[in-house]
């Protein structure tokens, strides 16, 4: 019988210290560590693309440090002279203190600067009154032209009151170890019509340099791909370089679907 050609690839991986999530923690469990979650959930479209728990927009990452500002998409009078905070992260991947505006006081499309000139990416953010029902005006963080540009850094969506996570960022690699530790995908079991589909993720990162014969040699983006059809668990345990990102896709082999992610970031302080 032929054997119909395909893609295949192999690995030899050498002083891998943990066999999965729970070994991991396990070896730090008396160390100051936090575990960073993305969870939710977006609908695919054809080829593999960022996940994004926004409707309607996208995250911009921004490519130099900057000041950000603070707007709703159109105006809300719920929100004036509310207070946003913002937790952020240097292009190094220094985590900085918590920043706090507070949208403009006649108009909340406004944009109002949070004062600050390094930020780089968001970690956490939050506003003092939920992002209102019904679309169209979520509290944003953005560039000082988010209605020319359309540049958001972060939004919190409708009806929410905090910013959904969608890429990990890495901190420094003097003050922190990083490790990619766990990823879990599912999906509805049965498509509508009855039938299972297929789906893909991609996971994008930059391990951690070894010059010992660890995993990787030299520090680069990796790119990881999975086909699986209802549940994908992925622990890899892996040591990555900071200030770098871990970026997640998402998409069909065949038709549309809703998948569920939740992924962990173990950070250990030195």
């Amino acid at each position: 019988m032929a054997v119909t050609s395909g893609v295949g690839h192999s690995r030899v991986l050498k002083k891998r210290r943990f066999e999965d999530y729970q070994s991991l923690k396990q070896h730090y469990k008396v160390s100051n560590i936090e575990e960073v979650i993305i969870s939710g959930s977006c609908t695919t479209n054809g080829a593999a693309a960022e996940i994004s728990f926004v409707t309607g927009d996208v995250v911009n990452y921004i490519g130099a440090e900057g000041t950000p500002y603070i707007r709703c998409e159109a105006d809300d009078a719920n929100q004036h002279s509310k207070y946003v905070y913002v937790q952020y992260q240097d292009d190094t991947g220094a985590v900085q203190d918590w920043i706090t505006g507070d949208l403009n006081a006649a108009d909340s499309t406004t944009e109002v600067t949070m004062t600050v000139t390094d930020f780089y990416r968001v970690r956490q953010m939050y506003s003092e009154v939920e992002s209102a029902s019904g679309g169209g005006k979520m509290v944003t963080l953005c560039d000082a032209d988010w209605d020319g540009g359309a540049d958001g850094y972060a939004y919190i969506s409708d009806g929410q009151s905090e910013f959904a996570l969608e890429r990990f960022f890495t901190q420094p690699d003097s003050t922190h170890k990083s490790y990619l530790a766990y990823v879990k995908l599912h999906v509805p079991e049965k498509d509508h019509d009855g039938a299972e589909s297929g789906y893909i993720f991609t996971c994008q990162y930059t391990p951690q340099v070894n010059s010992d014969g660890g995993e990787s040699a030299a520090a680069a983006d990796v790119t990881e791909t999975f086909n699986f059809s209802r549940e994908l668990i992925w622990e890899p345990c892996i040591e990555l370089d900071g200030g770098t990102e871990v970026i997640f896709s998402v998409g069909d082999l065949d038709s549309a679907g809703v998948i569920h992610i939740e992924a962990v970031l173990l950070e250990v302080l030195k």
